[in-house]
C-alpha cells in the first residue's frame, strides 16, 4: 500500500501491510519513513508541531486493541537550524502499558530505518548467560569504515569493564565543522572546543589536547586531528586507541610517541591504520569482538557511546550523596528483585537523544525503564527524560536535553536503567 504523499488521512492498515509515508518538516533531503505493521487494523494517525528550542518533530500514532495499547513513533531532526540533514533516521519504537496518554521521545538522525510493528505475542527468552562464551581467540582485522564502537572491539581485552568511545568526526558534522583539522585557524578551533564542551555529549575532553601547543610547534598535529578515541578501564588495567584522519602524515605521530610527549608517551604506531594504542589486548588474549553479550549492542554511528559488561551496583548507580532514605524510597516502588541479569550494555549519544541497547528479547525492560522513570536522585532525571522502551528490540530512549551533563552521568555510572537486582543496604547516619 502506498499513500500519497501529501496530506494523511486517518487510514487502516491491514496484515503485514507496508506503509511509505512522507514526513513534511520542510527540510531537505528527508526520506520517507517505512513502517512495517505485523497486525491487523492499526489506526495511522499524523500529526505534528514545531516546540520551542529549533527542534522539529513529527509524531505518527498507532493505536489498537492490543496487549499494549500505545505504540508511539517520533523521529526528530535536531539540526534543522543548522543547514541540511541526512537522509536517513532511526526510529525508537515506545509501547506503554496502563498509559491514559502516550508519551514521547526524541529520536536523533542515524543511517538505520528500523521495522516496527504492534503485536502482542511474548517475548521470546534472551540467551542464558552460559552461553555468553567466546568461542575464539583470533583477534579481527581492524577495519577503519566500521563505526568507531564497532571497528575498536579488536582491541579491548575481555577484561575491561567499560569502554568508552568519542567520535569527534560525528561531533564536528553535528556542530557544522565536518572539515576541521589542526590546519584551520586557532579561532575555529577554539569554537569548535567551546562549542563541544557545552553542547555535545563528550566522554573525553580529548586527550591531547593538554599537549596541543607542543605538538603543533614540534610536529605539525595535534587533537583537531584525531577523528575518534576509545577508553577502557577494567581489572587489569586500562589502554586507549587514537584514531587519526586518514591523510594525515603518521610519521609525524611517531616521533611525538617516541619523544614521550603528553599522554603519548609509551604508545604503539599502527601506521597503516592511523592509530595509536596502549593497554590492548595482546596476541591470544580474549577480545571484546568475540564476546556475545556485545551482539547487536555496538556499530551504530554516535557523538558517543558507553558500554558496560555487566550491570552496575545499585549503590553506585544512586551516587555518593544518596542516603538509606533514597534506598528505601526506591525498593518500596519498585522491587529490585524482578531485574533479570544483565550481561551487558551500551548508551549511544546523538544530538539530543540518548539510545540504551541490551540484549534483545528483555522481559524485564519495562521494569528497567520504570526505575529510570522514578529514580530517586533528581539529576538522572533532569538530564535523560521522557523514557520509551521496546523489549524486543531490547531498547530504551530517552530525550536529553544537555548532553554534557548526561555524559557527565554516564560516567559516573549513576544509570538506573543497568543496574543490578542485588541490593547492599546503606548504613543509617548514626550522628556520631
Amino acid at each position: 500500500m502506498l499513500l500519497e504523499r501529501a496530506a494523511l488521512p486517518d487510514r487502516s492498515v491491514g496484515l503485514k501491510e507496508e506503509l511509505v509515508l512522507d514526513l513534511d518538516l520542510g527540510l531537505r533531503n528527508a526520506r520517507a519513513i517505512r513502517l512495517l505493521v505485523p497486525t491487523a487494523d492499526c489506526l495511522l494517525r499524523h500529526g505534528g508541531q514545531a516546540p520551542g528550542g529549533g527542534v522539529a518533530e513529527q509524531e505518527l500514532l498507532l493505536d489498537a486493541e492490543l496487549a499494549y495499547p500505545h505504540l508511539v513513533l517520533v523521529p526528530v531532526w535536531p539540526g534543522f537550524n543548522r543547514g541540511s540533514v541526512d537522509a536517513g533516521f532511526e526510529v525508537i519504537v515506545g509501547i506503554w502499558q496502563d498509559s491514559p496518554m502516550p508519551p514521547r521521545v526524541l529520536v536523533a538522525l542515524a543511517p538505520l530505518l528500523l521495522l516496527a510493528g504492534c503485536g502482542d505475542e511474548r517475548i521470546p527468552e534472551p540467551a542464558p548467560l552460559a552461553s555468553l562464551t567466546p568461542t575464539t581467540t583470533v583477534h579481527p582485522e581492524y577495519e577503519a569504515d566500521r563505526q568507531p564502537s564497532a571497528a575498536v572491539l579488536g582491541f579491548v581485552p575481555s577484561s575491561a569493564t567499560t569502554l568508552t568511545v568519542t567520535n569527534f568526526d560525528e561531533v564536528r558534522v553535528q556542530l557544522g565543522m565536518p572539515d576541521l583539522t589542526s590546519e584551520d585557524l586557532m579561532t575555529d578551533r577554539a569554537e569548535f572546543w567551546t562549542r563541544a564542551e557545552t553542547e555535545a555529549a563528550l566522554l573525553t575532553d580529548g586527550m591531547l589536547r593538554p599537549a596541543n601547543s607542543e605538538l603543533m610547534l614540534d610536529h605539525g598535529f595535534t587533537q583537531d586531528d584525531v577523528d575518534w578515541e576509545a577508553h577502557f578501564s577494567g581489572p587489569t588495567g586500562n589502554g586507549y586507541v587514537l584514531a587519526f584522519r586518514p591523510d594525515l602524515d603518521m610519521s609525524r605521530v611517531a616521533a611525538a610517541v617516541e619523544d614521550g610527549v603528553g599522554p603519548l608517551g609509551g604508545g604503539d604506531v599502527l601506521t597503516d591504520d592511523h592509530l595509536v594504542v596502549s593497554g590492548t589486548a595482546g596476541e591470544g588474549e580474549q577480545v571484546w569482538a568475540n564476546e556475545p553479550r556485545f551482539d547487536g549492542l555496538l556499530g551504530r554511528a554516535a557523538a558517543s557511546t558507553y558500554a558496560r559488561q555487566g550491570c552496575v551496583p545499585v549503590q553506585d548507580a544512586l551516587g555518593p550523596d544518596a542516603d538509606a532514605e533514597d534506598l528505601q524510597a526506591l525498593q518500596r516502588t519498585h522491587p529490585l528483585s524482578v531485574l533479570d541479569d544483565l550481561p551487558a550494555f551500551a548508551v549511544d549519544f546523538g544530538d539530543h537523544l540518548a539510545t540504551v541497547r541490551m540484549e534483545k528479547n528483555r522481559e524485564d525492560l519495562f521494569a528497567r525503564l520504570d526505575v529510570s522513570r522514578d529514580w530517586p536522585m533528581a539529576d538522572f532525571g533532569q538530564e535523560f527524560r521522557d523514557p520509551v522502551g521496546d523489549p524486543m528490540t531490547g531498547r530504551i530512549g530517552y530525550a536529553v536535553p544537555h548532553p554534557p551533563l548526561a555524559a557527565a552521568l554516564t560516567l559516573l555510572e549513576e544509570l538506573p536503567f543497568g543496574i543490578c537486582s542485588d541490593v547492599t543496604p546503606i548504613p543509617e547516619p548514626t550522628g556520631l
